[in-house]
């Protein structure tokens, strides 16, 4: 098991038992650790601690996303 992956994940429990928001969840696992944005995002995202708020950014992004998409056809 890769230790630093254990770590994060650890990390990333504490900040959701702590009350942060999800942004700053992942900015403090990019911050802390030393990840580039994309892999903190990442670890954040398959997270068992954060589930339901990756599963509802991912939903937002998607909806976001379509919304745009019909600005396009006027």
């Amino acid at each position: 098991m890769d230790t630093t992956n254990s770590l994060v994940r650890q990390r990333l429990v504490q900040l959701k038992a702590s009350g942060v928001a999800p942004v700053a969840a992942i900015k403090a696992i990019h911050l802390e650790f030393g990840l580039p944005l994309s892999e903190a995002k990442h670890a954040f995202a398959v997270s068992p601690a954060w589930a339901r708020e990756a599963t509802n950014g991912d939903q937002l992004h998607q909806e976001l996303l379509a919304e745009l998409g019909k600005d396009k056809e006027f």
